[in-house]
């Protein structure tokens, strides 16, 4: 017979194992007990030197496995899974001893032969490519424990699956297997956990079932995939395929040692029996139970209130009530019932969440919009009645108490039966039929029902100006609808509006969509006539599909936050009179394209409040547009001169002319060339104009006849004069000379350094006064009228000028710093941290040119009106008392390389930030934020995150940082989260990277990030994987991973994940610094137990 070293050198060279990933020891000298992956017998033992266990797993093996192996003839363990093999079970029958063998992920398919192996207790064959259960593999009768998950085993189960009776452990999760569970799986008395869920079962549950006293584990759930959602998370219906377990529930009371029940998703009937589990013998203990998504009726009955801490997942059916009893089970739900009640089990009738249960005070049911309703308990959405059939004088009556008509300013007629509908207040007939609604300013509240466009001669809608929201769905009922008036309300969502096919007219103005993109629905109404989106929180591009609305007249989009370039598809407004794009982050040069619009009155796009943006390149002379009466592009970045050919498109020019260049970088003389307008206004303030020629000086009625006043100063004041409007315009705003010695060289000065510097100074004693100057702990030469500011402690001024930072760290302010400080026109840094100050951001609009802030460690508890401060660069708000989620208005600061806000209270999701594209750092750790990791893969600059110590959940995004420079510097700290998976190869792309990513629940690293030797400050290139994560079952103390600062990984016989960096059995199950109850939730989502964790993994 072959010795064992012989046997080891034939799976050596067979295996290609030159290119192992560790194949340390291997045929050097003859001690092969030191060789990688073996382990032998002990001294003292007869078997001593002979191979006990050969554990090659994950190792890059490749080729044939030759059938040598079963002749080692003591071998107990044979672990070959994760590698591109081979397996013939020729001669397995030599393996007298082996008991347990793992072949998963290693592309089986057939296991012909093996039944010959005498011993074999566990069999490993997760994620292979096995068609179906071969006869031989039942007559395996010694078999405890077989994994089977993730194959793609079809046709029905056997019953001579009853022949494993000595089975504890039977995996056959997602796979294609069809057909009834046979009842003579009654048979398998030794069973613990029985794992079919994900497949395609039909039939009722076998009573047999009940019989088999050890059973810990039923997973028969039917969500299907990988990606299904964790048990108690989101209610995701699957299609009706005719698929899933029928029948009766059981009341699984013969089964004293369940702990988990998983039958979601299937189409099971009746009521919760109520000898439900009766027969489980530890009520006091945790137990899980998902019965979500089946067709289970009646009430939720009390004798569940046996139980003490359940987990009891039951939504998505028809519950018609729920036991007083159980609402006061204070343990139930992982203590969620203590909080909520019964909305913590399932909401009421007419509420609903996407859990179909409250499951935090950030989730709460809430209450089906008017018209719409859900029937049962734990409903995830609401449906709309069939009200089809309803006649007008109805659907008016539903409108009036869903809007709180009794309240309304004026209800003149309404609900009065003796009152003509055409004749209540706000109602307009033709005809005796209801074709218009004016309700405007008239305090309507709630939610208008959808039901009010069943009025199908509904022309217009005039809700504005009342705080209350509309559902559109059903709007294509009106077919005739033209108009509607929504502005000022509480719409935030139009989906549903594009089926207005005939609306001409829409008005959204003054509404806060917070931060969205125009909503594209709004591009598919193509016979708008009048679109009103000013002040309602746009942000994002403005959409090339702007172009589709080639019938548009009128465009109103001020005030919003729109950005980058203006698209040529605006070009194809023909139609358009009036476009207001004024007070938005637009950037770039006017498009060309502009000039289309032959019949344009009216165009704005100032920019007076948006300081760090603005148009820029040449001034256009728009000199092919005959109707232009009015051009505003004040306080952008135009350059160049203006062109003699302005406006010389113009039809009439004997009409008054408008035009709006106010605070641009415009150059050169006023071109004398605009003579040919005999009424023109032109404010060209605050560029840098030299000259005039001195026959504009004498239109006497240009600048509203102001010019046979004041002459050129009505224009712009000459050189050494100033005002806040540039010129003269009355009596009382005569241009003035500048005190102190600077002058300006250009004409229309809005600004003079003397007396800015002496309005500032009345700003900073505002502030020391406001901020408890007189105990601050450095004060010099404040209040102090002898020294210029420029020299107080904390200012400073640029080249000696206005005032540009103020840092006052640590210098005890108090108070609440006024909000005029931010009228100091060219502040760039304020920093006032580490002072127990009440700072607002009201006003912060008004400081153009901030770009540093920084608030760490003053007590701030808001960020409201943060949005505003459109310049910021570098914002930080770390150790502050901010709590609820991160507000959507940090998505305007546009210009943002630098977020702090780590050490906070901050939860909830966390946003994308997917519009802040200069973002380059964010540490946002030590928050209690959850939901799935962002990917941030539309930064392209960002190199830095920190979202440590927080609840996010799920894999880290293959695609995370997709969009960084790969060869930068990377830092990313995601450690003591609830992350799972396996670190996405994606990441490989980064030259160098530190990765801290302890204490999550990850399962594993792909191969590919452990060549990356620059990792982690050279870690990895010295230990490879270990220098990421050290794996299951070992620990690295306080880092969970190898380094050259002397940690290793050590074994730790708790650790079930990468990464521990504390050995203990909390931190094996990744409870580490929470209770053993509050551990179950992480965001909205209940974790299964340790025992489901096997089921998923397939160990």
């Amino acid at each position: 017979e072959a010795e064992d070293i012989d046997i080891l050198e034939e799976i050596y060279f067979s295996l290609d194992g030159s290119n192992w990933d560790d194949n340390d020891g291997w045929l050097e000298g003859h001690d092969i007990c030191n060789w990688s992956g073996v382990e032998c017998y002990e001294d003292g033992n007869d078997r001593a030197g002979h191979v006990k266990v050969l554990n090659l797993e994950h190792n890059s093996l490749d080729g044939d496995v030759p059938s040598l192996i079963w002749n080692l003839p003591f071998v107990v363990e044979i672990d070959l899974k994760e590698n591109d093999i081979t397996v013939d079970f020729d001669g397995i029958e030599n393996a007298r001893y082996l008991e347990t063998l793992r072949l998963s992920e290693t592309g089986l398919k057939s296991v012909d032969g093996i039944s010959k192996a005498p011993s074999i207790k566990s069999l490993h064959l997760t994620s292979n490519a096995m068609k179906n259960i071969p006869d031989e593999l039942y007559e395996m009768q010694s078999l405890e424990s077989i994994f089977l998950n993730y194959n793609e085993i079809s046709g029905q189960l056997s019953p001579k699956i009853g022949q494993w009776t000595n089975m504890r452990n039977l995996f056959l999760f997602h796979n294609e297997i069809t057909g009834s569970i046979p009842a003579t799986i009654g048979q398998m008395t030794k069973l613990q956990i029985l794992a079919l869920g994900e497949n395609y079962l039909t039939g009722s549950i076998p009573e047999e079932i009940n019989t088999l006293k050890e059973l810990e584990i039923i997973a028969f759930q039917r969500e299907a995939g990988e990606t299904a959602p964790g048990v108690g998370g989101p209610i995701t219906s699957i299609e009706d395929d005719g698929w899933g377990l029928t029948g009766q529930l059981p009341a699984f009371d013969g089964l004293p040692n369940l702990k988990e029940l998983y039958l979601g998703s299937n189409q099971l009937t009746g009521t919760i029996p109520p000898n439900f589990l009766k027969g489980v013998t530890e009520k006091a203990d945790e137990i899980h139970v998902d019965l979500t998504l089946n067709n289970l009726e009646g009430t939720v009955p009390s004798e569940l209130k046996a139980f003490d801490a359940m987990f009891l997942y039951v939504a998505g059916n028809k519950i018609t009530g729920v036991a007083d009893e159980l609402c006061s089970k204070q343990n139930w739900m992982g203590g969620e019932v203590a909080e909520a009640e019964c909305d913590a089990i399932l909401c009421p009738p007419n509420a609903y969440n996407d859990f179909g249960r409250q499951t935090g005070s950030d989730t709460p049911c809430t209450q089906c919009p008017f018209t719409y309703g859900s029937e049962y308990y734990g409903s995830s959405g609401c449906g709309f009645g069939q009200m089809e059939d309803m006649s007008d004088v109805g659907i008016l009556r539903l409108f009036y108490v869903a809007t709180g008509g009794d309240s309304w300013v004026n209800n003149a007629g309404w609900m009065e039966d003796d009152t003509p509908v055409c004749e209540w207040h706000g109602i307009h007939c033709v005809g005796g039929v209801v074709d218009a609604l004016h309700l405007p300013s008239n305090q309507l509240t709630g939610t208008v029902p959808p039901i009010i466009f069943q009025l199908s001669s509904l022309q217009i809608f005039n809700v504005g100006d009342n705080p209350v929201d509309v559902i559109f769905s059903g709007i294509e009922s009106a077919g005739e609808l033209e108009g509607l008036y929504l502005d000022a309300t509480l719409v935030k969502d139009i989906t549903g509006i594009s089926e207005a096919r005939n609306l001409r007219t829409l008005h959204l103005q003054q509404n806060d969509f917070g931060s969205a993109d125009i909503p594209e629905e709004i591009f598919e109404l193509e016979d708008l006539r009048h679109l009103y989106l000013s002040n309602s929180n746009f942000a994002g591009p403005l959409s090339n599909k702007i172009g589709n609305l080639v019938n548009l007249e009128e465009f109103y989009c001020h005030g919003n936050y729109l950005s980058g370039t203006i698209p040529g598809e605006i070009g194809n407004l023909q139609e358009a009179e009036i476009i207001n794009l004024s007070e938005n982050f637009f950037t770039g040069e006017l498009p060309p394209e502009l000039t289309n619009l032959r019949r344009l009155k009216t165009l704005f796009i100032d920019s007076f409040t948006r300081s760090t943006a603005g148009l820029s390149g040449p001034l256009p002379a728009f000199d092919q547009m005959p109707s232009l009466r009015e051009l505003y592009l004040g306080s952008n970045s135009l350059t160049g001169t203006i062109p003699e050919g302005l406006l010389g498109g113009v039809s009439d020019r004997d009409e008054r002319i408008t035009i709006g260049l106010k605070s641009n970088q415009l150059t050169g003389t006023v071109p004398e060339a605009l003579l040919r307008f005999s009424h023109l206004n032109i404010d060209i303030a605050g560029n840098m104009i030299e000259e005039i020629p001195q026959s504009l000086c004498e239109m006497k009625h240009w600048m509203d006849g102001t010019v046979d006043k004041y002459g050129c100063e009505a224009i712009l004041c000459e050189p050494g004069k100033f005002n806040q409007f540039g010129r003269q315009s009355t009596e009382e705003h005569p241009c003035m000379d500048c005190g102190g010695s600077e002058t300006s060289p250009y004409l229309g000065s809005v600004f003079c350094l003397s007396e800015e510097k002496h309005r500032e100074k009345q700003i900073l004693k505002l502030f020391y006064q406001k901020t408890g100057g007189r105990n601050w702990k450095s004060k010099d030469n404040w209040n102090n009228d002898d020294v210029d500011i420029c020299h107080w402690y904390g200012v400073s001024c640029h080249e000696g000028r206005t005032v540009s930072s103020l840092q006052l760290g640590s210098n005890n302010l108090v108070g609440t710093p006024p909000r005029e400080i931010f009228d100091l026109p060219n502040l760039k840094w304020l920093w006032l941290f580490s002072n127990p100050i009440d700072f607002k951001f009201d006003g912060i609009g008004q400081a153009g040119q901030l770009t540093s802030l920084l608030l760490d460690s003053t007590g701030l508890t808001s960020l409201e009106g943060v949005g505003d401060a459109f310049a910021l660069v570098d914002l930080d708000v770390r150790f502050n008392r901010l709590s609820g989620s991160l507000p959507t208005e940090i998505s305007r600061l546009l210009n943002l390389v630098t977020f702090s806000c780590a050490d906070n209270n901050l939860s909830g999701e966390f946003p994308s930030l997917s519009r802040l594209k200069k973002l380059q750092n964010l540490r946002a750790g030590n928050n209690k934020f959850s939901g799935q990791l962002p990917a941030f893969s539309t930064h392209p600059d960002l190199t830095t995150v920190d979202l440590s110590g927080n609840r996010f959940e799920g894999p880290i995004p293959p695609d995370f940082l997709g969009s960084t420079d790969a060869s930068e510097p990377i830092y990313i700290d995601l450690t003591s989260n609830s992350i799972d998976g396996v670190v996405p190869g994606g990441l490989s792309r980064f030259d160098t990277l530190t990765l801290y990513l302890k204490d999550n629940r990850i399962t594993g690293i792909d191969q590919s990030l452990c060549r990356q030797e620059k990792w982690n400050g050279g870690d990895v290139g010295a230990f490879d994987c270990d220098g990421i994560l050290c794996p299951t079952g070992t620990w690295a103390p306080g880092v969970g991973r190898a380094s050259k600062d002397g940690v290793q990984c050590e074994a730790c016989e708790f650790s079930m994940t990468f990464g521990l960096s504390e050995c203990s059995r909390e931190a094996g199950l990744g409870l580490r610094g929470q209770s053993s109850v509050g551990a179950l939730r992480v965001g909205a989502v209940t974790l299964i137990s340790f025992f489901t964790a096997l089921v998923v993994l397939g160990l």
